[in-house]
């Protein structure tokens, strides 16, 4: 696991983030990433929390990593109190010639982060369930492979789940989902 707290070199100016505040929003103009100095902090794509990231861990690495798109593609709120150390380019290079393993390791963080977000691309983020395009999909790929022999599909509907949803409210809706 990547930990680039370690090569802080006491130069950085860290910034105190309160519970709850954010450290950037999507479509903030970027050129920097954060290293979590200590607490934990969430990227969030609207209410979905895409991760949570602890001390050590790192937001923002796509601002260092993709010269052509300068802005956030994503928001990072504080989830405790929390401490950040701001890095820019310069500075992740002098930490990457100290230790080329760490160009690794952040590579291996970006590679995480676009399997989560091709996960996200293909399945609904509430039930994990394939979405309609990732079904089609998957329908697709069973026909091709059946060839001529018969191939079944079984569809399950929830009668009347609105009800649910105006007596109970949305959260219990959302956790009768989960759980079918």
């Amino acid at each position: 696991m990547l930990d680039l707290s370690e090569f802080l070199s006491g130069s950085e100016s860290f910034r105190r983030i309160p519970a709850g505040q954010p450290i950037f929003s999507i479509d903030d103009p970027a050129s920097s990433m954060f290293v979590v100095r200590a607490g934990a902090v969430e990227i969030r794509i609207g209410e979905l929390v895409y991760e949570s990231v602890g001390r050590g861990g790192i937001v923002g690495e796509m601002a260092l990593l993709d010269p052509d798109i300068r802005v956030r593609s994503a928001t990072a709120i504080a989830r405790t109190d929390c401490e950040v150390a701001e890095i820019g380019h310069e500075r992740l290079l002098q930490i990457i010639a100290q230790r080329p393993e760490i160009g690794l390791s952040l590579c291996r963080v970006v590679v995480r982060r676009l399997r989560a977000t091709t996960f996200l691309t293909h399945h609904d983020s509430l039930t994990h369930l394939p979405n309609r395009h990732r079904f089609h999909e998957l329908c697709r790929a069973a026909l091709s492979r059946a060839g001529q022999a018969p191939v079944g599909l079984m569809l399950v509907g929830i009668d009347h789940f609105s009800r649910l949803n105006e007596s109970f409210g949305n959260a219990t809706g959302d956790e009768v989902l989960r759980a079918i």
